[in-house]
């Protein structure tokens, strides 16, 4: 498995540009995210110190600052979190892992502190014309050449060139998460005009800012940390939680209420679904796009929303919510359900065809049934059986029972039978039967010497003969 995006934090302190997101998002339910350290091989601090340090910068994330996102992390549970026997690099393990050795420049590039690796699962979300994708692993690695040092040594003056691991290492979190640099450096460009940054992003290059301005150098997310420098220990600036909540702020999600069916028919005046809203901040706008080309803004009486569907296919319902508060400021949140609702009619032949079904002699006794059954709304067909009757009586069990789309069927002997289809689907239950007078046909590699659909009948089928509904 090939890493998503790789996210570096370099020394220096140049002007920077275009803040971003890294492309990758944590899914809620794998939260609490539980990470490990690799075997702790640091030379320059004290595993306590080690330790502290990592625990502050977890604890800037997880606090009041982001209070709107929920953000939450537990410890590895075995030998005080460390992930015994894995030391080095990078790996794809489900296991956030921060590693200090780095004996085979996994990091490759000259001045880089640390780096920041996740790897892509599903499709996320769309947001501002951005796909995002979900992660449940993102490894941090630090330079195993540079020499580390507490926060409290720097406000103590006792460094020496060394770098804070607090500063560092809560930058490094931001990208775990899925935030990408308040700035970054517009004068280190490659020959097509593209920043070290956004080589490592894969984008193209944003709009330039300007990094003198002190919400973006302050910023947690801003792309370099000197030696001796603490960087932004107090906080977030309003860059990092525009960010961070446009991934994990207020937001809400919505299904079907327990009593709508969001598979159905149409046949009784449509299929009502109702869907309700679960929100961890109360939005001030909510707008539902039902697929079908109906959209609603306000509940219904009872506070769910509802759509009659009176047309067959499958639908994908959005839901775009905004909202503003004192605590999380103006926020937005989009959430798609692909194919949400399937709406069928009865099962009826396609377009261009008068029965579900017709045949054609094959070889012998051997006949070649011919689908004819509508499928343009994929799930629409659910079951397929075709029963066999001796004679045109077909109330008792029939002779052969065939579950395929286009089956050939032997008949024992020459003579009258009844051939019926029995089509089974949200939309409901069609049966269709032809009377088909057998006689042996001489192998003509699929053709018949009989008109084709010869003894169509038209007989109506008992309902015995057809297949029950399923509810799902």
């Amino acid at each position: 498995m090939s890493p998503a995006l790789l996210f570096l934090i370099a020394a220096g302190g140049n002007d920077a540009h275009a803040w971003s997101h890294t492309g990758n998002v944590w899914p809620r339910r794998e939260l609490p995210i539980v990470w490990a350290y690799a075997d702790i091989e640091e030379d320059s601090m004290a595993w306590e110190d080690v330790n502290t340090a990592i625990e502050n910068s977890w604890g800037i994330w997880t606090g009041d600052a982001a209070a709107c996102a929920d953000l939450n992390v537990e410890r590895y549970d075995q030998n005080e979190g460390i992930r015994s026997g894995y030391r080095y690099g990078f790996r794809a393990d489900d296991v956030p892992i921060l590693s200090f050795e780095d004996p085979e420049d996994q990091l490759g590039i000259g001045g880089v502190l640390a780096a920041t690796v996740c790897w892509p699962g599903g499709t996320a979300f769309d947001l501002e014309g951005k796909t995002y994708t979900y992660t449940t692993d993102c490894d941090i690695v630090y330079s195993s050449t540079v020499n580390w040092t507490s926060a409290e040594a720097i406000d103590n003056n006792q460094c020496s060139g060394e770098f804070s691991l607090q500063a560092v290492t809560t930058h490094e979190m931001g990208h775990l998460w899925g935030l990408g640099h308040s700035c970054d450096d517009p004068n280190d460009v490659d020959d097509r005009g593209r920043s070290n940054y956004d080589n490592y992003a894969g984008v193209a290059p944003t709009e330039t800012k300007n990094c003198n301005n002190g919400n973006l150098r302050d910023a947690i997310m801003f792309w370099s940390v000197g030696p001796c420098d603490n960087g932004p220990r107090g906080g977030f600036t309003d860059d990092d939680i525009t960010g961070l909540y446009a991934l994990y702020g207020p937001f809400c999600s919505f299904a079907a209420t327990e009593d709508s069916e969001v598979r159905g028919g149409v046949a009784n005046g449509g299929l009502e679904v109702c869907f309700e809203l679960s929100c961890n901040e109360e939005p001030s706008a909510v707008e539902f796009d039902f697929g079908d080309g109906n959209t609603l803004t306000e509940p219904n009486g009872d506070g769910v929303y509802c759509n009659n569907y009176t047309t067959d296919g499958q639908f994908s319902v959005n839901l775009n919510i905004s909202g503003s508060g004192e605590t999380c400021g103006e926020w937005e949140y989009t959430q798609r359900a692909p194919a949400a609702v399937l709406v069928c009619g009865e099962p009826a032949p396609a377009e261009g065809f008068d029965g579900l079904f017709t045949y054609e002699g094959f070889d012998g006794l051997l006949y070649q049934m011919v689908n004819q059954v509508d499928t343009s709304v994929y799930g629409c067909v659910e079951q397929i059986e075709w029963h066999v009757f001796a004679g045109t009586d077909t109330s008792g069990e029939p002779d052969q029972v065939v579950a395929a789309w286009s089956p050939k069927i032997e008949f024992p002997a020459e003579g009258t039978y009844t051939v019926v289809l029995n089509v089974g689907g949200p939309g409901g239950i069609k049966a269709h039967a032809l009377e088909i007078d057998v006689v042996e046909v001489k192998g003509q590699g699929g053709c018949s010497t009989m008109p084709l659909g010869a003894g169509l009948a038209g007989l109506a089928v008992a309902a015995g003969a057809a297949l029950r509904r399923r509810r799902r």
